[in-house]
């Protein structure tokens, strides 16, 4: 069926640190001077400017509709700009690569910031009139960057909160709600019986230690599942991290789900797993019921977004089905 379209996460981010040899990744170096094209003006705002933005940082008020955006990384703050319809000014490289979902939509000639943590030197030179980034990404001085532009701060996780700050910021409510509406609607609408047959699942990730890393129940990838009608994902653990469980390597045998998907950007995950011999005891090991997604697919997993959710849907409707329950 095609569709129309956390700190779990950060541990495994750097895995997407493909290289530009591969097919499915696109070029992210291109630079472009700070002229590039404003921001584009599509629906008239649901309500007047000035407003208040309420956002994780406080709350900022921005005079007029902003028509020079500046975000400060490549992932959820500016999926959500594009999927409003609104073209920044300049971008942050968090990523070495664009991602599909974000390069498809994005003009090929907006700035790109230089890799890393933003300078906001280098984002005044783009003559901002708002600047979205997600909390972290402005170095705990908010009010030095409000002196740039209006400046507002999204959580690192959680897609609808990420939707309603960046749609008060630009004025984009309207579109927002219709964006809402849209992903809901096909959480509600994903295969019933595909979920009812579905395996109790875990999506796992190979450690540096030589353990595995799981996203648990506090996950967003679990409330979209959940919503999905899915089985939900195991409790946090006695080793949790915001959103995931740690394993150490003697208590890998303890991943008890009855499919086990693995999280494996670079390719090379499954065969440290594969190395302990914990990893064949495992429930879902002994009935075969283990898949590995690598590049683009293991990414999609790991990022929250209004782009990526109906994307992971149509991910698990080709998953599902080789999983046994």
């Amino acid at each position: 069926m095609t569709r129309n379209h956390a700190s779990c996460t950060s541990s495994v981010a750097a895995d997407v640190e493909v290289t530009a040899d591969d097919p499915a990744a696109e070029d992210s170096e291109t630079e472009s001077e700070p002229d590039a094209t404003p921001a584009e003006e599509t629906d008239a705002p649901a309500t007047p400017f000035p407003r208040e933005v309420s956002h994780v940082g406080g709350v900022t008020t921005v005079e007029a509709e902003p028509m020079r955006v500046v975000t400060l990384t490549d992932t959820a703050e500016l999926a959500t700009l594009l999927a409003l319809d609104v073209q920044p000014v300049a971008v942050g490289q968090s990523l070495p690569v664009l991602l599909p979902w974000i390069a498809e939509r994005l003009d090929p000639d907006v700035g790109r910031l230089a890799q890393g943590m933003a300078d906001i030197e280098e984002v005044a030179t783009y003559t901002p009139d708002l600047v979205i980034g997600p909390e972290g990404n402005f170095g705990g001085d908010l009010d030095l960057w409000q002196g740039v532009a209006p400046s507002v701060e999204t959580p690192d996780i959680g897609w609808r909160e990420i939707l309603r700050i960046v749609s008060e910021a630009t004025g984009r409510e309207e579109a927002a709600l219709a964006i809402e509406t849209e992903i809901e609607a096909e959480l509600a609408t994903f295969d019933a019986d595909l979920a009812a047959g579905a395996p109790s699942l875990a999506f796992v990730f190979a450690a540096a230690d030589g353990g595995a890393l799981t996203f648990n129940s506090e996950s967003p990838l679990n409330q979209t599942l959940v919503a999905a009608g899915l089985q939900p994902l195991e409790d946090p653990g006695p080793n949790s991290q915001p959103g995931g469980n740690a394993y150490s390597e003697e208590e890998l045998g303890s991943i008890e789900a009855e499919a086990i998907i693995v999280i494996d950007a670079l390719g090379t995950g499954l065969a440290q797993l594969e190395a302990s011999p914990l990893w064949e005891t495992l429930p879902a090991v002994r009935a075969g019921n283990v898949i590995a997604i690598t590049l683009f697919d293991a990414a999609l997993m790991i990022f929250d977004s209004v782009l990526t959710i109906p994307l992971q849907l149509d991910l698990l409707e080709r998953l599902l089905p080789q999983l046994a329950n």
